[in-house]
C-alpha cells in the first residue's frame, strides 16, 4: 500500500477500536502498527468483564470486515483481524508512549497474546477463565491441536473460537442471599458415613476415604456428620493437610495432638509417659542444630518423632474409642502416611475417617480403605440449592447454572452470589466451571466488602487456609472485633474453628484468589508482620509449629538470608522425618532464596551446591521427583568444579551420574560415576566411593 493509503486505514482501524471499547465499557490500553490492546473491567473487575470484551472484538471484526479503504485492492478485501480474550489477575502501572495508557504485567498478558495467536483469520478466540456464565451468550467451538500452544500444558483444552452470537439476550436481577450452600443431596452418603463411624470392631475396614473434586463439598459433609452422628464415649479428633510451604511435617497428627491438649481431656494414667517421649522427641527437632545427621540411636532424635506419635495415639485409642478425622488428605506429606498406615494396621480401638480429592493417577488414596465418592449435585438437587440462595430464580437460569456449574456445590454457590445472574438458555456442551472464573467472582465479591472487612480477608490469606488468631492479630496489627468476624462469615470468606483459636476460609480456591489479587507491596508488608510475630514466638529454641511458617512468611516478606536458612532447616527437619517430598520443596525454595542475595560465587556457590547434594538425597527412592533435575544437577557439577573442593565436586559429578541412569542415558551416566569415584578417592570419602561404585555397577547393568 502507498504510505498514505497505509496511515488512513491505521485512523479507520483506531476509530473502530475505541468506539467497539467505549461501547463495552473497556479501555483501549496500547496502539502498535494494525493491532491494538483492550482492557476490560477497569477499575473494578465483574462476571460481565468477559462477555463484554467478546462484544467488543465481534464488533471491531464485524466493522473491519466492512471496511473499503482506497489503495487496497478487491481482491484483498475482505480485511479480517484476529483476536485473543483471557482474564485473570495482572499489574498495572502508569505506561508511557512506548508502553501504552498502562504498563501490564503477568501471565495472564502472555496467556492473551497466545490466544490471539491461535486464533486464525477473522476468528476470535477466547478461554473459557475470561467466559465464566457468559459462555452461553456465544456459540463456541473446540480448537484443533496447535504446536504453538504446546509450551503451556492443559492451554489447549481451555481455549474456544467464538463463531458468533447465541440466541440467549436476557438477563436475570438477582437478589443474594449469603451463607453457606445448603445442605442438600447428601442424605444417602451421610448414612453411609453414620453406619462407617458407628461400625465397631467388627467393621472390615478401620479407615474411609469420602473421595471427590474441589467444591463438591467434603469438609461441608464431614461437618455435618460430626454433628449429628457421633456415639457416646467416642473421642473426636479433628486434623487437616495444606499444601503450602508454611504447612509443618505431619501437620494433621500435631494438629490432633494439640487439639486434644486443648481440651483439657483427664490423662488416662498410661498416657503421661507416652505424652512426655513425644514432647521430648519434638523438643529436639525444635532445636536449631536438628537435622537429618541426628543420631538415629538417640533416645529422642527426630527420625522417631513417628514412633512417638504412633505410640501416644496407640495408647489414647487403647484407654478411649477414637475418631481420627482428616481433611484434605491429598496434601499430606510422607511421613504423614507412614504414620496413618501403621496406625491403620496396628492401632486397636481407632477408626480413620479422611476426605481427599482423587488422585491424578486413579486409583487409591489408602490401601485397604473403604473409599465413598461424592458425586455432583443432581439437576433436582442444584434447583432446590438455587431456590434456596436466589430469589425467585427463573427456570431457566436454574438448569444453566447447573449445566454451567456441573452439579458442583461451590461453583453454584459463587454462581449465586453474584450480584447479577446470566439467564442462560443454550447447551454448553457439558463445560464446567473453570477455577479462573471462579477467582475472578471471589475478587468481585471482595471488592464488595466495606474496607475494614476487606482487608482482614485479605490479611487472614496471607497466613494461610486455616488461620490461627494469634497469627491474624499480628497480621492486622489487632485482634478483629467478634462483630466483624461474624460478618465475614455471613459473608461467606472466614468462618470460625469449633474450638474459636481459628478462623478458616471457606474453600482453598476462596483463599488463593484473595491472596493473587493482594497487590505486592501490601503482600511483603502483610508477610513482614507475620515474619517478625514469629521471630517473637521463636526467642530462644525454634518452636515446632513455627519453623515451616518462619521460612515461608521470611520468603514472602523478601528476607532472602532468612528465608534460605530457615527454608533449609525446615528441609533437614523433614528429612529427619522421612517426609522427602516436604524436604525437597524446602531444598527448592532455600537454593532459590540463596540465588535471590546475589550471584553464586565463593561461599553462597558452596551453599548452594551443598543444597544441591540434599536434594540429591531426597531423590534417592525416586529419580524423577525433582522437577529440572538434569538442569540444577549440571549447574552444580559447573559451581562444583569451579569451587575446586573434590570433596564437593565427586558429590555434585556423583548426583548428576545419578540422575543421568534415571533417565536412562547410561554412558553419559557411566563417565559422571567414575568421575565421581577418582574425586572421591582423592579427597579420601571411602564411603562416598563405595555408594558410587555400587550406583555405577546398576549403571553397567542397565
Amino acid at each position: 500500500m502507498e504510505p498514505e493509503d497505509y496511515r488512513a486505514l491505521l485512523e479507520m482501524l483506531r476509530r473502530i477500536w475505541h468506539t467497539a471499547a467505549q461501547a463495552c465499557q473497556g479501555r483501549v490500553v496500547l496502539t502498535q502498527g494494525d493491532g491494538a490492546l483492550l482492557v476490560f473491567g477497569l477499575p473494578l473487575a465483574g462476571e460481565q468483564d468477559g462477555r463484554q470484551a467478546v462484544e467488543a472484538a465481534l464488533q471491531v471484526h464485524g466493522h473491519v470486515s466492512a471496511l473499503r479503504p482506497a489503495g487496497v485492492p478487491a481482491a484483498w478485501l475482505p480485511l479480517r483481524m484476529h483476536s485473543g480474550i483471557h482474564a485473570g489477575t495482572l499489574l498495572l502501572s502508569d505506561g508511557d508512549i512506548e508502553r501504552g495508557v498502562y504498563d501490564l504485567s503477568g501471565d495472564v498478558f502472555n496467556a492473551t497474546v497466545m490466544a490471539a495467536r491461535a486464533a486464525g483469520p477473522g476468528v476470535v478466540v477466547a478461554s473459557l477463565a475470561s467466559l465464566g456464565p457468559s459462555a452461553a451468550f456465544f456459540d463456541l467451538e473446540g480448537l484443533p491441536e496447535q504446536d504453538g500452544l504446546s509450551g503451556r500444558p492443559g492451554w489447549q483444552a481451555q481455549l474456544r473460537k467464538v463463531l458468533g452470537r447465541s440466541d440467549v439476550k436476557h438477563r436475570l436481577d438477582a437478589a443474594t442471599l449469603q451463607g453457606l450452600t445448603p445442605f442438600i443431596g447428601r442424605a444417602s452418603m451421610l448414612s453411609r458415613l453414620q453406619a462407617f463411624v458407628a461400625g465397631g470392631d467388627g467393621e472390615p475396614a478401620r479407615c474411609a476415604v469420602l473421595q471427590g473434586g474441589p467444591g463438591l463439598g467434603k469438609t461441608r459433609l464431614l461437618a455435618q456428620l460430626l454433628g449429628v452422628a457421633v456415639p457416646p464415649g467416642v473421642l473426636v479428633l479433628h486434623g487437616a493437610c495444606e499444601n503450602d510451604l508454611h504447612a509443618e511435617v505431619l501437620q494433621p497428627f500435631l494438629q490432633i495432638l494439640r487439639g486434644w491438649l486443648r481440651q483439657q481431656t483427664p490423662v488416662p494414667d498410661a498416657l503421661p509417659a507416652a505424652l512426655q517421649d513425644l514432647a521430648d522427641a519434638l523438643a529436639v527437632l525444635a532445636k536449631p542444630g536438628a537435622t537429618a545427621a541426628a543420631a538415629a540411636d538417640a533416645p529422642h532424635a527426630p527420625g522417631r518423632i513417628l514412633e512417638q506419635l504412633f505410640a501416644f495415639f496407640t495408647v489414647l485409642a487403647r484407654h478411649r474409642s477414637c475418631l481420627l478425622v482428616i481433611d484434605d488428605w491429598q496434601w499430606a506429606d510422607d511421613a504423614s502416611r507412614q504414620l496413618l498406615a501403621q496406625l491403620q494396621s496396628d492401632a486397636t480401638g481407632l477408626r480413620l475417617l479422611l476426605a481427599s480429592r482423587p488422585r491424578d493417577a486413579g486409583g487409591k488414596q489408602v490401601a485397604d480403605a473403604l473409599l465413598l465418592t461424592l458425586e455432583a449435585f443432581t439437576p433436582d438437587e442444584t434447583a432446590q440449592a438455587v431456590h434456596r440462595l436466589l430469589q425467585r430464580p427463573d427456570p431457566f437460569l436454574v438448569a444453566r447454572i447447573h449445566d454451567y456449574a456441573g452439579g458442583v456445590p461451590l461453583f453454584i454457590e459463587e454462581l449465586c452470589h453474584s450480584v447479577t445472574a446470566e439467564q442462560v438458555l443454550r447447551a454448553l456442551d457439558g463445560r464446567t466451571a473453570s477455577q479462573g472464573w471462579m477467582a475472578t467472582l471471589v475478587v468481585a465479591r471482595l471488592q464488595r466488602l466495606p474496607p475494614a472487612q476487606a482487608a482482614v480477608v485479605r490479611a487472614a490469606a496471607v497466613v494461610g487456609n486455616r488461620v490461627p488468631l494469634r497469627w491474624l492479630a499480628a497480621s492486622c496489627g489487632e485482634t478483629p472485633d467478634p462483630q466483624l468476624l461474624q460478618a465475614l462469615a455471613d459473608a461467606d470468606f472466614l468462618r470460625r474453628e469449633p474450638d474459636g483459636d481459628a478462623v478458616r476460609f471457606k474453600h482453598g480456591i476462596t483463599r488463593d484468589a484473595v491472596y493473587e489479587s493482594i497487590g505486592l507491596s501490601e503482600r511483603m508488608a502483610l508477610h513482614r508482620r507475620l515474619e517478625a510475630a514469629l521471630r517473637d514466638e521463636a526467642a530462644g529454641d525454634q518452636p515446632v509449629e513455627s519453623l515451616e511458617a518462619l521460612a515461608y512468611h521470611c520468603r514472602g516478606a523478601g528476607s532472602w538470608a532468612a528465608a534460605t536458612e530457615h527454608a533449609e532447616r525446615a528441609g533437614d527437619r523433614a528429612m529427619a522425618m522421612f517426609a522427602l517430598d516436604r524436604a525437597r520443596a524446602h531444598y527448592l525454595a532455600a537454593s532459590q532464596a540463596l540465588e535471590r542475595q546475589g550471584p553464586l560465587e565463593g561461599d553462597a556457590a558452596r551453599r548452594w551446591c551443598l543444597l544441591a547434594n540434599k536434594l540429591g538425597m531426597t531423590c534417592i527412592f525416586d529419580l524423577l521427583a525433582l522437577p529440572d533435575a538434569l538442569e540444577l544437577f549440571r549447574r552444580a557439577v559447573v559451581l562444583a568444579d569451579r569451587w575446586g573442593d573434590d570433596g564437593l565436586r565427586a558429590r555434585a559429578h556423583y548426583w548428576l551420574g545419578y540422575i543421568l541412569y534415571g533417565y536412562g542415558w547410561l554412558r553419559q551416566a557411566q563417565q559422571h560415576c567414575r568421575v565421581s569415584i577418582a574425586l572421591a578417592e582423592a579427597h579420601g570419602d571411602g564411603r562416598l566411593v563405595g555408594q558410587v561404585h555400587a550406583t555405577l555397577g546398576h549403571v553397567l547393568t542397565g
